[in-house]
């Protein structure tokens, strides 16, 4: 290598060293460091999006995490305390030493936690409470879930308040993209829970303590679930998932479970295993009381976040393309073909219909031929008849759709197909009269007064979003819109519809119509037999 020319030589290597280690040092927008990033970051919902309709995006019950979570000294915060002191041993100086081993813990991965919030979590500039935040959040959201056997059970069982208050916690735990903490820390959380003691004492210690508490973890679930269901309720706050497993990890009666289990190693996998099938089985069973979604999700493969991250992996349609992690684009849908530039929009689903193209609801199954897997499963089958999933709409159906698509706008790894399926029925439904005549053919159930209601809530749902409909790698249902719109700009097509609107909306009408081109057939075939048994005479 020759020598520079300049007054004095630069080491470049050594430059480049020192570059790297002041960039890993660098404080980004928001105070975060140059860290290894998460799939799926715990973010604000952007202000177009926000000044929408605020009340979609905050919490009114539960809330957690650092965007809104209320200092630990207020009077809201009673029932976390009480669900902490409740599942604590009783005995004092236990107390201090689970407490000691949990504090300790979460502190070790506080950069960690930090990195999974879009901006470092900069409103807790002091590490003491940020922990705090963290262990008293984790702890009372296994506590509402009743994760951690027969103790938090009891615990739960004994909570005051009406199935209605229940209700509005789990809707802000699973529905909320900005009430959330990492999940990871639920699962650590867990292990020691003196609930899990229990499963293991009663499993007998003899190695298959752990099976068993997963057992009851998911049982524990699915109870609180079936009398929530009832009340068709829902789950808002979305907390950073790691955070929740080391809470649940560091837990009494996980402890005790580890132990039972031999001590082999396998502690932390079996705590995750509990907890997120724990939350899945109770998500899925949310979904499929819904009709949202029946996608089977294998989460060996794909990690959760948090939890409203484990609820869009609830939504994927059938046309996605397998995951590729080396591309950004990767988790979007491939068309079969390529997509046209242009601009467009959806036609109202009364246009549609007028043009002869009929609707038909797609049965939500478990993977039979035909069925659909979630409610993003649109399929326009023979040109003429579009099959889509029934879609139930109550008052959180519009915080649902809207917070996942906030999740996909901050986390555009993640892709965009529940937007482009928001784009899709705001722009079909956008009228009170495209609502009934989707309600008619059994693809709307709605609970709301009036079918203007749903259509307004449709028309204002994708307000502020952003979507690049023209790119069919973000736009899952861009191919299904360039065959419609074949179809709808056919002039035979229309010619047809416009006869059978016109004239043949009348019975008597269409029964005239169809004797006058019987007799005219019958005209012309006894005209042709008369040419062909004609005989002249000579």
């Amino acid at each position: 290598m020759g020598e520079p020319t300049g007054s004095c030589s630069i080491d470049i290597q050594r430059l480049a060293a020192d570059l790297e280690t002041k960039l890993c040092n660098v404080e980004l927008e928001g105070g975060r460091r140059r860290r290894r990033s998460p799939e799926c970051l715990i973010s604000k919902v952007k202000p177009q999006v926000r000044r929408v309709d605020d009340s979609q995006y905050t919490p009114q019950v539960v809330l957690v995490g650092a965007y809104h979570h209320k200092p630990l000294d207020s009077t809201d915060q009673l029932a976390k305390w009480t669900a902490l002191c409740r599942v604590l041993p009783d005995d004092g100086e236990q107390r201090v030493s689970t407490l000691r081993r949990c504090l300790e813990a979460i502190a070790g991965v506080d950069d960690e936690a930090r990195s999974y919030y879009e901006d470092g979590a900069k409103t807790w500039k002091e590490k003491r409470m940020f922990v705090q935040m963290l262990l008293l959040d984790a702890w009372y959201v296994l506590h509402i879930f009743n994760v951690g056997g027969e103790a938090a059970a009891a615990a739960a069982g004994s909570r005051g308040g009406s199935a209605v208050d229940y209700i509005f916690a789990v809707r802000d735990v699973f529905y909320l993209l900005e009430n959330q903490i990492p999940f990871f820390i639920l699962e650590k959380v867990y292990e020691l829970s003196p609930g899990a003691t229990a499963i293991a004492a009663a499993g007998g210690g003899g190695g298959g303590g752990s099976s068993s508490s997963s057992t009851v973890v998911v049982d524990g679930f699915l109870r609180h679930l079936r009398s929530l269901l009832q009340d068709q309720g829902y789950s808002n706050v979305e907390i950073p998932f790691f955070i929740l497993e080391k809470v649940y990890e560091l837990s009494p009666g996980a402890t005790a479970i580890a132990a039972a289990g031999g001590g082999g190693g396998g502690g932390s996998s079996s705590s995750s295993t509990v907890v997120v099938d724990g939350f899945l089985r109770h998500l899925r069973s949310l979904l499929q009381d819904q009709g949202y979604s029946n996608v089977e999700v294998d989460i060996t493969s794909t990690r959760p976040c948090h939890l409203v991250h484990l609820l869009h992996m609830q939504f994927t349609p059938m046309a996605m393309a397998p995951a590729d992690d080396t591309d950004d684009a990767a988790a979007v849908p491939v068309p079969t073909r390529r997509a046209r530039a242009t601009v467009y929009r959806w036609r109202g689903a009364t246009q549609y219909h007028a043009a002869g193209l009929r609707f038909k609801k797609r049965a939500l199954g478990a993977g039979a031929a035909g069925d659909a897997r979630c409610v993003l499963d649109v399929e326009l089958r023979r040109l003429t008849t579009l099959h889509v999933p029934t879609l139930t709409v109550d008052n959180n159906t519009w915080r649902v759709l809207r917070n996942l698509m906030a999740l996909e706008q901050n986390n555009p790894r993640l892709g965009s197909h529940v937007t482009a399926y928001c784009l899709f029925m705001s722009q079909l439904a956008g009228t009170a009269k495209d609502v009934d005549l989707l309600t008619r053919k059994g693809i709307i159930v709605h609970f709301m007064a009036t079918d203007k209601d749903v259509a307004d809530g449709f028309a204002g749902l994708c307000r502020g979003v952003a979507l690049d409909v023209d790119d069919a790698r973000r736009n899952y249902l861009q191919p299904t819109w360039e065959r419609m719109e074949r179809w709808y700009s056919s002039w035979p097509v229309n010619w047809m519809a416009l006869l059978r609107r016109r004239h043949l909306s009348n019975p008597r009408v269409a029964i005239a119509l169809l004797a006058a081109i019987t007799g005219l057939v019958c005209e012309v075939v006894q005209a042709v037999y008369a040419v062909k048994t004609y005989r002249p005479t000579i």
